[in-house]
């Protein structure tokens, strides 16, 4: 088995950045958008 194998390569970065990334501004952008508890529970 290869050493390099178990290495992550830069591509393999971006896309680890890209989804970390787009999943805490998803996240931000609908705890903004959520007013109350109600709305949240509600799934509104």
């Amino acid at each position: 088995m290869l050493a390099s194998t178990s290495v992550l390569h830069s591509i393999d970065w971006i896309v680890l950045v890209l989804y970390f990334g787009g999943t805490m501004a998803m996240g931000f952008y609908f705890y903004r958008r959520t007013r109350s508890v109600e709305e949240y529970t509600a799934g509104n």
